[in-house]
């Protein structure tokens, strides 16, 4: 682990995090369109050339772009607790054996993994204590007690196309891995479009596509509140700050962060997005010590309540964050 001795005016010139979108909606270089739902803001940027260095007109980018928010919604459908989908039928109160999507089965066990990768800090099968949380009324802690006993990954068993509920009360809620899901697929049929490069952002999740024809990172702007980019070439970005939600304990309800913010970089959308979720609720040594470990592959940049700038050891070498001044710990 590194701490970087460095002020919050450092930070902004050095990571630059916490800013609105993609490039900016003023480039020309790119075609750019934001879409608002209660979910969130969905935000795509690209670019005006193909693969073969053809133009591309407006007409075939915004049929593109309208097939690419289709891509999007479904795969959010297809992990959403919302509106009836496969999930909310599975949250229903009842110890039952249901039958569901073979991809859907898969993407459970794959959030079960990075719960037993995270020591238990992602929780997809905690549900029923989210539910309690935000259900309006802050819950003392018996119901908070009550609801942890049912929670945890134990209480479901998978085959290839059916899901076993042993605990009629367990709920499963995917967070912030669903939203990578979807971000990951959008990326992916983008990816085998003919557009030659672009980003896409959601909820603070970014991820990019292709090569630009000169080589030189993406910028790619991550939330809305204070500005800032960050400069990647591949690969996507997850930033979990104050501006984006509250994080939960599991059985004390809302957890007092110990920092600002966390900002992860991974080959993967959904562990990256999890990862970041992780390390705002719990901290920048418990996402270290995952680290260390060396099960996942990530790297992450933090800023404690004091505006200090911690690091996995690995963030400068991938040119995430470029210190000032440092000491090692």
């Amino acid at each position: 682990m590194k701490r970087f001795l460095s002020t919050l005016i450092a930070l902004a010139i050095t990571i630059s995090l916490l800013a609105a979108c993609s490039p900016s909606e003023a480039d020309d270089s790119y075609f750019s369109r934001i879409k608002r739902d209660g979910s969130g803001r969905l935000s795509v940027s690209l670019s005006h050339t193909s693969k073969e260095g053809s133009p591309l007109s407006e007409r075939e980018l915004e049929e593109i772009y309208e097939e690419a928010c289709t891509v999007f919604s479904d795969a959010r459908a297809l992990l959403s607790t919302a509106n009836a989908g496969p999930l909310c039928a599975l949250n229903a109160p009842v110890e039952t054996v249901f039958d569901i999507d073979p991809v859907i089965i898969e993407e459970i066990q794959n959030a079960f993994r990075l719960s037993e990768l995270t020591d238990g800090l992602y929780q997809p099968a905690g549900g029923v204590l989210t539910s309690a949380i935000r259900s309006g009324n802050a819950p003392d802690h018996a119901v908070l007690a009550l609801a942890s006993t049912h929670m945890g990954t134990d209480k479901f068993e998978f085959s290839s196309d059916r899901l076993t509920k042993l605990d009629p009360h367990a709920q499963i809620d995917l967070a912030a891995y669903a939203d990578g899901y979807a971000l990951s697929a959008i990326i992916d049929y983008l990816k085998g479009s003919t557009v030659a490069y672009g980003t896409v952002t959601f909820n603070g999740i970014a991820g990019v596509f292709g090569e630009k024809p000169d080589g030189s990172p993406f910028s790619v702007e991550i939330g809305e509140g204070e500005g800032g980019s960050l400069s990647i070439t591949d690969g996507f970005v997850a930033l979990n700050s104050e501006n984006f939600g509250t994080a939960y304990d599991y059985s004390d309800g809302v957890i007092e962060p110990t920092v600002n913010t966390c900002l992860v970089y991974s080959a993967s959308a959904v562990e990256c997005a999890t990862l970041a979720s992780v390390g705002y609720a719990h901290g920048s040594d418990a996402l270290i010590s995952i680290y260390e470990k060396r099960s996942l592959s990530f790297a992450a940049v933090f800023v404690d309540l004091e505006g200090e700038i911690i690091c996995t050891e690995n963030a400068e070498a991938m040119g995430l964050f470029s210190p000032q001044t440092e000491e090692n710990t």
